[in-house]
């Protein structure tokens, strides 16, 4: 059943949810995440709605600027499957 939406992997929402998370932590604006990695602000959010897949290079730059691994950005659990499984 199509919602309208694009499909989403599992692994971009993940990391939408752990980049938001991990801004949000540290108390930074989605403009400083940006100014911190070399990148621009509105990508960072497009990022976080999982509306784009960012580079290798990208994920880098990001969890270099949060001062976390890049795997940590990227890491799927059992609840973003079974998030998965209930939205489908």
């Amino acid at each position: 059943m199509s919602t309208g939406r694009l499909e989403r992997s599992l692994l971009q929402q993940a990391l939408a949810r752990r980049l938001r998370a991990s801004r949000t932590r540290l108390g930074w604006s989605q403009e400083r995440l940006a100014s911190t990695a070399g990148l621009d602000r509105s990508y960072v959010g497009d990022i976080e709605r999982g509306v784009v897949s960012p580079t290798l290079q990208t994920l880098e730059k990001l969890s270099l600027a949060l001062g976390i691994p890049a795997s940590e950005l990227i890491r799927i659990e059992a609840a973003d499957a079974a998030d998965k499984k209930i939205a489908s």
